[in-house]
């Protein structure tokens, strides 16, 4: 038994109108008697909502950040302030590079604050290939790459050794959780694109049962959508993954959310601030 709750995310909590919502994603989980947290959100509001959901933060035992955008990371000093001892796994990428956006009018910065790993380095483990985080969680980089990126990924950019490049999701981390019944995957963007992420996780586990998809797919609703062709991606998901159920919110447009809503029916459900997954 895995339960997952989300605490935070674009999508408000339908009943209780004190959990906040931001752009932004966290998950919190136990499993192999650890405390662990994926991703802290764009701000401390994730801490607000741990607190109302009677989650005890500074008894973290460990915390995954994604990749390296703001969104994912921006509650990391509020993090750092209340839990002491937790070790924090990421992409050793993620704090080398200065990120941009260019979806808006002016290039915006949404790199996450380096300076926290300056001063906290012993806190970080920087991860530079796939590891296994307890006995059912494995910690893993996309390897795939048979499937189209997605388009929304060419609004991004970084800086590298000061020069500006067009961004590559090799920073971003995915996490998959080894049930009794098959893997749930959790994967906060997937800039890498879900059929990628999804065939890097069978192929590292070995465990082609794919019993859920939890987290954003990077489908943002943009004049360029049909691009991705999501109807396309629904129907691989609904095909080759027939146990498999999709809950996403974060970085999901509403165009996106309508076909798989279609194409996946009963297997397809949005998330939001507060709400708890069973596996």
């Amino acid at each position: 038994m895995l339960d997952l709750t989300v605490l935070i995310d674009n999508n408000a909590a339908f009943l209780d109108k004190e959990l906040l919502t931001e752009h932004g994603l966290s998950f919190y989980f136990k499993v192999d008697g650890l405390a662990c947290l994926y991703d802290l959100g764009a701000s401390d509001k994730w801490l607000n909502n741990a607190n109302k959901l009677g989650i005890h933060a500074e008894e973290v035992d460990h915390l995954i950040l994604s990749h390296g955008h703001k969104d994912h990371t921006g509650g990391l000093s509020t993090f750092l302030q209340v839990n002491k001892s937790a070790k924090i796994f990421v992409s050793d990428k993620a704090f080398k590079y200065k990120y941009l956006t260019y979806r808006h009018e002016k290039p915006r910065d949404i790199s996450s604050d380096s300076s926290l790993f300056a001063k906290y380095a012993d806190r970080f483990v920087l991860l530079t290939e796939d590891c296994l985080l307890s006995p059912h969680v494995y910690l893993i980089h996309n390897r795939v790459f048979e499937h189209r990126l997605p388009v929304g990924n060419q609004f991004l950019r970084i800086v590298a050794d000061g020069q500006e490049k067009p961004y590559i999701p090799n920073d971003e981390v995915a996490l998959v959780i080894r049930i009794d019944d098959g893997i749930v995957i959790l994967s906060a963007c997937s800039h890498s694109g879900v059929l990628n992420i999804i065939q890097s996780s069978v192929e590292i586990t070995g465990c082609s049962k794919v019993l859920a998809f939890v987290g954003g797919t990077h489908l943002v609703d943009t004049d360029m959508e049909e691009k991705d062709d999501v109807a396309s991606i629904a129907r691989v998901l609904a095909d080759k993954y027939p146990e498999m159920c999709l809950y996403t919110g974060h970085c999901t447009g509403s165009a996106a959310v309508d076909v798989f809503s279609e194409v996946l029916q009963n297997r397809f459900a949005l998330f939001h601030s507060g709400m708890q997954l069973k596996f």
